[in-house]
């Protein structure tokens, strides 16, 4: 019963903070929503932060010269059990090739947020945030990944928990290979969806 109440009560208080992360999310004068929402490339907002393991700070500068999959996610979050195998098996199948995979887990405690990673089989890094980087970056939600160009450029963001191989693929290819010209596409669905940002 004593159990069953706490579980209850923590329900409730992540929902409250969900509540207020979306609020914060949406009031946001995000740069990186407002490009987008103009249509423009716009740099990656820079960070330094504790790697949830506890090695180190990892910089996203560090990673310039080479595309960087950013996938912001808690490890209480239904959706992100969802898409966590695919990330995985996108960060190994993409080793070595010019592409790093780097989580930002958001509001966690160390050992749950290390469970997960363990859980799904995560040997990526991941930086531990307190709410800090989703305003800068303007997400709305979780789980959202960002495609970063080699040049430290947003090039394409996916919301949900909808994500494949074979769209990780097709994100990283035009990242890559960026089609001149091409106007901003939009894909929809149950909610989630992608959106490319224009060369």
């Amino acid at each position: 019963m004593h159990r069953a109440a706490q579980t209850v009560a923590v329900a409730l208080v992540l929902g409250l903070l969900g509540v207020l992360v979306w609020k914060m999310v949406h009031q946001s004068t995000s740069k990186v929503a407002q490009a987008e929402q103009r249509d423009q490339i716009v740099p990656a907002p820079l960070f330094t932060k504790m790697n949830v393991d506890g090695s180190g700070p990892i910089s996203l500068v560090s990673f310039r010269g080479k595309v960087v999959v950013l996938n912001f996610w808690q490890s209480y979050c239904a959706p992100c059990t969802r898409e966590a195998r695919v990330l995985a098996d996108g960060a190994r199948r993409w080793a070595g090739r010019g592409v790093v995979f780097l989580g930002v887990d958001e509001q966690d405690l160390r050992d749950p947020a290390l469970k997960f990673m363990k859980r799904f089989g995560i040997e990526y890094p991941s930086v531990a945030d307190n709410l800090e980087l989703i305003g800068h970056y303007g997400v709305t939600g979780y789980p959202e990944t960002f495609f970063i160009d080699r040049q430290g450029r947003i090039r394409w963001r996916e919301y949900g928990a909808d994500m494949s191989l074979t769209s990780i693929r097709n994100a990283i290819d035009d990242v890559l290979n960026p089609v001149l010209g091409k106007s901003v596409i939009i894909y929809s669905h149950k909610g989630a969806g992608a959106r490319r940002v224009a060369a």
